[in-house]
């Protein structure tokens, strides 16, 4: 299957506009699980630990 070059940037660059436009929302999932000072005091790393649920809980 042959590509052009238009083509494929076209895809590369809807690639990048879908990871930009998800980037926050994971960034809120991830930080659901994260106790208040892991928000504050983390740089954006999306994966928290340990991982906690009182978040959720009422």
């Amino acid at each position: 299957m042959k590509t052009d070059r238009p083509e494929l940037f076209f895809h590369l660059l809807t690639i990048a506009l879908i990871l930009v436009s998800l980037w926050p929302v994971v960034f809120m999932l991830s930080a659901s699980f994260k106790d208040l000072s892991q928000v504050f005091s983390s740089p954006l790393n999306p994966f928290p630990y340990p991982p906690t649920l009182d978040n959720y809980i009422d």
